[in-house]
């Protein structure tokens, strides 16, 4: 009977709050601490708390400054659950020795479960509450509204949007919301709307997806408008993300989807087909075939990424016998190095030079990375090591 008590005094607060949220000021909630966290929660929306003390002179100008202006007033009342906390009395002393209030005032937006977005110390005009308040009231900031507005069934294409996307941001399972927000929406507005651009680029990873297919078939139109190379690298990023799921899950058939899909679809003299190739002969560790296609590659195209040229040079090193081939990738991280001069790629010619027993450019080669390690403050004891066992 008490628990129904408490859950009826809430709806009415919430009620309450709600007719007075036209006011020309801000309405700050006169309930609980536990009753605002709950409400928040009902309404899907942030807590703004000041806290405050009676004898505090900036917390008096706020009041009659700042939180009686209309356009404050009018943003808070609609986007935030407002309260006021006295860090002297009740609710107030337990909140300032927790969320450790040092000064007066001290502004807080915090989600339901208490925990903080954003906190501001501070005298706040007008302007610069708004503009915390703005910052705070962000997607990305307001996880929770998003999350709970999908948990209880809503199709708005906002929420799924948002949700989506802050679920992405966190590297958690996005696919079902991604899903259902690509299907309210037309190929119209995937291909006019630049927040659905967005969308594609963050939530699509399927080669086989509506919205992939729709990039490919309609490129002029997406390359007009984004930019070849920002198309072209999506497209690449897609590919590639199937082709190591292919290896990882021995489907055959998805790599060579994705291979397909680089040599028809994208013109560039199959460059992104035969990086695809290499990608995955090395995710299934078949180094012999990638041997034949890191030669054909480096042989055949431009490649100026001088990380994607060392690696390579790692690789032959690590797992590659043959003479001819060693010295050609002794070639690649030289033009690794000429692009970059850094300690990684330096440390990879030293490496491939002693494979080859070289010992004299091997040593040079060690000297060098050393040097480097001195000046950018890496660590020297491989190369110490290595300068080591080749006196031995």
């Amino acid at each position: 009977m008490q628990s129904l008590i408490k859950y009826l005094g809430i709806i009415a607060g919430l009620v309450a709050f709600s007719i007075s949220t036209h006011a020309a000021s801000i309405e700050f909630y006169k309930g609980s601490w536990e009753d605002a966290l709950a409400i928040a929660k009902a309404e899907q929306k942030l807590i703004f708390v000041d806290a405050y003390a009676v004898w505090c002179g900036p917390c008096k100008m706020m009041d009659r400054n700042t939180f009686s202006q209309e356009e404050v007033a009018g943003y808070f009342n609609e986007n935030f659950i407002n309260l006021k906390l006295d860090v002297e009395k009740g609710e107030g002393i337990t909140f300032a020795d927790e969320y450790k209030v040092t000064g007066m005032p001290t502004l807080f937006f915090l989600n339901y479960k208490g925990e903080v977005v954003r906190k501001v110390m501070g005298y706040q005009g007008p302007r610069e509450l708004l503009r915390e308040a703005k910052k705070a009231n962000k997607p990305i900031n307001n996880k929770d509204k998003y999350a709970l507005a999908y948990e209880a069934g809503s199709n708005k294409p906002d929420i799924l949007y948002h949700h989506a996307m802050n679920l992405a941001k966190s590297k958690e399972d996005y696919r079902e919301p991604a899903s259902r927000y690509f299907a309210t929406q037309d190929d119209k507005a995937l291909l006019s709307q630049a927040q659905n651009w967005e969308a594609i680029q963050t939530l699509t990873s399927d080669i086989n997806s509506r919205e992939f297919q729709l990039v490919l078939d309609k490129q002029k139109k997406f390359r007009k408008a984004y930019g070849d190379m920002v198309v072209s690298d999506f497209i690449y990023s897609v590919l590639k993300t199937n082709t190591l799921q292919a290896a990882l899950t021995q489907k055959v058939s998805q790599y060579q989807l994705a291979v397909t899909t680089a040599q028809d679809r994208l013109n560039d003299d199959g460059l992104a087909a035969n990086r695809l190739k290499m990608i995955y002969a090395e995710a299934t560790r078949d180094w012999g075939a990638y041997a034949q296609k890191a030669r054909y590659h480096f042989s055949n195209y431009l490649v100026t990424n001088p990380e994607e040229l060392s690696q390579a040079g790692q690789n032959f090193y690590l797992h590659v016998e043959d003479e001819d081939a060693l010295n050609e990738a002794i070639k690649w991280v030289q033009q690794s190095i000429a692009i970059e001069n850094k300690y990684y790629n330096n440390k990879v010619l030293a490496y491939l030079y002693l494979k080859l027993g070289d010992k004299v450019n091997a040593r040079r080669a060690a000297f060098k990375t050393l040097k480097i390690a001195e000046l950018k403050d890496h660590d020297p004891t491989e190369m110490e090591n290595f300068l080591a066992n080749l006196n031995e």
